[in-house]
């Protein structure tokens, strides 16, 4: 239930839990709405007599945006947009995502986590009239609204223009932290904060997104009823990060949840993912930052970070809550609609559960309801009703599958309908297969296998610190729908880029030798991706290992190095010890050198020097984030290189122009270039599990499309105002490998795969709340008179 579902009795409603998702309700298209839609919505009269369509809209933001004199202001009011109007917001990103992504993400977003406590957006409630009542209410077919708003006022009041509003004066922002707790009123609104540039009783443009979900280590335990809280019940992709390693500024406890709110945002502006479909995730277990463990106005626990069993536990019960949950809505189907599905049986008798109550099928009056164990937990089922009425979609529960039937019926065999079931590779115990396609047979309870959302709902893990990282990628990357960006993702892009200058090197991957500063998961993610690509080469994996040099805060990593994790003694060269990198790149000569250990200037200018001494078209990848952590700039390695060497960078930087007039446009390594599309083509096959063959293929697929005249430019990833296109063609490549390596779970697979994709793909166009209205003939209006 949602906080919109207000059972008026009498002058009594009821206020329920949650809130409702942004897309059950009229988005806050502002002067955008149509004359009509106005009237029709009740909300003619309450906007200026202005109609404005997106592009106008879009140029008012990009107005009010330029004048912004610092990177965070500019991401206060991008973020505020997407508060207030999430289509527009995605149609600003789009419109230029190479300008925006460096505000929306990485440098920016680094800024914005360290001043999250004062940037956050929550809801505060506003007052209400009694005689507003359920009439104002249900213009809107809600009877409140909801919306996040800064504790601090926004700068010139830019939110009104966001919204399409006329700009005004500053707003006052008051703190409140709770919402009433007197209930009795007749309606309650929920209102926009400083955001609120009109005065009014009824819901107009009262609506904002959640900012994320905070789960603590307090709610261990209960964390699928946290999951309910979620507006949303379909969610397809979750990031999650514990805020542990939030880029290269360490420990940042609950601030660090821009990044989840940051990479979510690429995942609809760069791939296209419904915005609804995400979900993003703190996962708060203290902090060991003694600042913010000092700072009065920290909103995260404050207590250092809890660590061992109980972190596991958490994990552990987190991933099983994400994969559990399922859509409560119930959803009607006609007879011939389930004949169509694949046909599941149940032939055991069920064990009878009387019930008091049933749910849907209205024409019985008694019912019980039948438990039956399944391996899988909360799967839907769709039953046809004994007296034949419409069947219906039930819940289902953990441990159980929870559906409602007569009692005479509870000795029949029964036909379930699933859609979307996967052929297993061989029948397991208890099951084979029926002449009907992608379906299975339950002969005994206890044995049902199936697939639903929850189990292929995608999970990235974004920002955990070392010690967590490794552990948890290999913990459940073969249990659960899962992968990790900072290793694996930093990998594809790292490795794509490489692969594009061995067209400029004009030669193979298995002629460089590769020397990495630091050995994080950042590195031995970009490492292993090596040796992948080395062994498809044809190179033996014990070769491809001694290709590989590193370095860590002790010097080179060299076998027998006490305290070496099984990370780092893979990578173990059998080598003298050696102190600093500088010694290292003299004695290795290396072809490419990659800095990901986040040390700003670790790339000195004699290095520089060295590697151009050593080769003609040296590869130096800077990859740290934020940009002031970069272990060079992009100008000192083409000047000190003279313009030959093969420069990337993780966080953007201007173009270089040398003496000579040569202009280099620098590469940016951002994994906005992997995961979009990863996840696009992830969500449309409803993939299991993904191996790393899928980031060694989006690793070959970025460096493919970059072409001839980007690499003369110096570049060596595609522009980013192409990335949509180059993230729907990595998801085509995603699907096709997972149906020919039997990993995704929908079924039939499409003959047309990109036009199966582009079905799927967000736009952020605004959508029409006309409603349909005609007129009868004359005659048959008549109406009648004793």
């Amino acid at each position: 239930m949602s906080c919109y579902d207000l059972l008026h009795q009498g002058d009594w409603c009821i206020f329920m839990r949650g809130w409702d998702p942004p897309g059950d309700m009229p988005a806050a298209q502002g002067m955008a709405f149509t004359l009509e839609e106005r009237m029709q919505l009740g909300i003619h009269g309450l906007i200026p007599p202005c109609f404005l369509s997106q592009d106008i809209q879009l140029l008012r933001v990009m107005k009010s945006y330029e004048r912004q004199q610092s990177d965070l202001d500019k991401y206060i009011i991008l973020m505020t947009l997407q508060d207030r109007n999430e289509k527009l917001f995605y149609r600003v990103l789009t419109s230029d995502v190479e300008k925006f992504m460096p505000i929306v993400y990485t440098p920016t977003v680094g800024l914005a986590c360290q001043h999250y406590g004062l940037t956050f957006r929550r809801p505060r409630p506003a007052a209400s009239s009694p005689s507003s009542g359920p009439e104002s209410a249900d213009s809107f077919g809600r009877a409140c609204a909801t919306s996040n708003y800064a504790q601090s006022p926004l700068p010139n009041c830019s939110s009104c223009a966001l919204a399409g509003l006329p700009e005004q004066s500053e707003h006052e922002s008051p703190v409140q932290e709770e919402p009433p707790h007197n209930l009795t009123t007749p309606s309650l609104l929920w209102s926009m904060g400083p955001s609120d540039c009109i005065s009014s009783e009824r819901p107009v443009f009262c609506f904002s997104k959640l900012n994320g979900l905070f789960i603590t280590i307090h709610d261990k335990g209960h964390l699928a009823t946290m999951l309910n809280s979620w507006p949303e019940d379909n969610i397809k992709a979750v990031v999650v990060t514990d805020g542990e390693r939030i880029l290269g500024l360490g420990d940042l406890g609950c601030y660090g949840m821009g990044i989840p709110v940051g990479k979510l945002a690429l995942y609809t502006a760069c791939g296209g993912v419904n915005p609804q479909q995400c979900l993003p995730v703190l996962l708060d277990v203290g902090t060991n930052n003694e600042e913010l463990l000092r700072d009065p106005l920290y909103i995260g626990l404050k207590h250092p970070r809890v660590r061992g069993e109980e972190y596991d536990e958490l994990l552990d019960e987190f991933m099983q809550a994400v994969t559990d949950k399922l859509s409560t809505r119930q959803t009607c189907l006609t007879k011939e609609a389930c004949l169509s599905f694949p046909i599941l049986k149940l032939t055991e008798q069920w064990t009878h559960h009387p019930s008091s109550s049933s749910s849907s099928s209205s024409s019985s009056s008694s019912s019980s309801i039948f438990h039956i164990t399944g391996h899988y937990e909360s799967l839907p089922l769709i039953t046809i009703d004994p007296v034949d009425s419409a069947p219906m979609v039930c819940q289902a529960f953990i441990d159980s599958i929870t559906f409602y039937s007569h009692k005479e019926q509870c000795r029949t065999q029964k036909s379930l309908w699933w859609r979307n079931l996967r052929p297993w590779d061989a029948p397991r115990e208890h099951e084979e297969a029926t002449e009907a396609p992608q379906a299975l047979v339950l002969e005994k309870p206890g044995s049902l296998h199936a697939l639903e959302f929850g189990i292929n709902c995608l999970i990235q893990f974004e920002d955990f610190a070392n010690a967590n990282a490794f552990r948890l990628l290999n913990k459940y990357r073969h249990k659960y729908c899962m992968f990790n960006d900072d290793i694996q993702g930093t990998a594809a892009v790292a490795v794509a880029g490489i692969l594009a200058a061995l067209r400029i090197t004009k030669n193979k991957l298995s002629n460089h030798m590769f020397v990495f500063q630091g050995a994080g998961e950042a590195a031995m993610g970009i490492a292993h991706l090596l040796v992948m690509a080395l062994e498809k080469e044809g190179i033996p994996r014990a070769e491809a290992k001694k290709k590989i040099w590193m370095v860590d805060s002790k010097g080179l990593i060299v076998k027998g190095r006490s305290h070496l994790n099984h990370e780092k003694e893979m990578f173990a060269q059998d080598h003298p010890e050696v102190k600093s990198l500088e010694e290292v790149v003299r004695l290795v000569k290396p072809t490419a050198i990659i800095g990901v250990a986040a040390i700003a200037g670790a790339f000195t200018e004699q290095i520089l020097r060295d590697m151009a001494s050593f080769h003609e078209r040296p590869i130096i990848f800077a990859l740290s984030n934020p940009t002031s952590k970069a272990e060079c700039t992009a100008e000192k390695c083409y000047q000190v290189t003279e313009g030959r060497g093969i420069f990337a960078s993780g966080s953007p930087f201007e173009n270089v122009t040398l003496e000579d007039g040569r202009t280099f446009i620098p590469g940016q390594g951002n994994n906005a270039y992997v995961f979009p599309g990863v996840a696009l083509g992830v969500i449309a096959g409803g993939i299991r599990h993904i191996p790393d063959e899928i980031f060694l293929l989006t690793a070959e697929k970025i460096a493919h499309e970059v072409s001839e005249h980007h690499l003369s430019q110096g570049r060596l990833y595609p522009p980013l105002n192409t990335i949509r296109d180059v993230s729907l063609r990595i998801a085509i490549k995603v699907l096709d490998f997972a149906y020919k390596h039997n990993l995704a779970s929908y079924y039939p697979e499409p003959k047309d795969k990109e036009a199966f994709i582009r079905s799927l793909v967000y736009t952020p166009d605004y959508d029409s709340f006309t409603l349909d209205t005609y007129m009868w003939p004359k005659e048959a209006m008549n109406v009648q008179t004793v």
